[in-house]
């Protein structure tokens, strides 16, 4: 009988002992949650360790480096370094002065195309004579005739290096009949320097009239 009280006394005295550690625990962690939420007191949390590895700002960055990489590494593909070989490399380029010409602000030929005036005759003159003497009046042909003794008058004329002066030389042909032929043109320039130069010839089937026009350029 003894032996059973000493027990019951001690449970009783460890039961007492655990309610009141848990009732000082329950009030001292309901103390603590009233001081934090009054603001009078803090409690002091440690913080946590840092986890491995990258996170969400890291990988940011790490994208946005990449990308500013892939970005140069184009830009300089662009400005000529490139990923192909060549066997035959292109030559560098020299650097050649660039001349310049002051304005001469020369309102007069050197040589008027007057001056000339003789020698072409002469030339144009002889050449009809020569290409045509002996031809008959073709129609079909007669135009390409003509054009052929244009392109050659004016190159001749080319060939003398009139300074500042453009040349335009018209021919026809046509055949003779016996008519009256007139022909005419009509064109504005300087009467001081621009001039023009007529030439014809003649045989029993057809007529030619060639016509050198000398116009200053300034």
């Amino acid at each position: 009988m003894n032996a059973t009280r000493k027990i019951s006394t001690s449970e009783r005295k460890l039961s007492m002992a655990s309610s009141g550690t848990a009732s000082s625990v329950s009030t001292r962690k309901d103390h603590s949650d009233k001081s934090s939420v009054d603001g009078k007191f803090t409690p002091t949390t440690s913080a946590a360790p840092p986890l491995p590895g990258l996170g969400l700002r890291g990988l940011l960055a790490a994208k946005r480096l990449t990308r500013n990489l892939r970005l140069r590494s184009n830009a300089k593909q662009l400005r000529g370094s490139s990923w192909l070989s060549f066997s035959d490399k292109p030559k560098p380029k020299t650097n050649v002065p660039r001349v310049t010409y002051q304005p001469t602000y020369k309102l007069e030929p050197d040589k008027t195309f007057v001056s000339y005036e003789p020698q072409i005759e002469h030339m144009v003159s002889g050449l009809l004579e020569s290409r045509l003497e002996g031809t008959r009046y073709d129609p079909k042909r007669s135009a390409i005739l003509c054009r052929l003794l244009s392109d050659e008058i004016k190159d001749w004329i080319k060939g003398l290096n009139i300074d500042r002066y453009k040349v335009i030389v018209v021919v026809n042909i046509g055949e003779t009949q016996h008519q009256g032929i007139n022909i005419a043109s009509r064109a504005v320039w300087d009467t001081n320097f621009d001039t023009f130069i007529s030439c014809e010839y003649t045989n029993p089937s057809l007529f030619c009239v060639a016509t050198v026009y000398g116009v200053y350029a300034e």
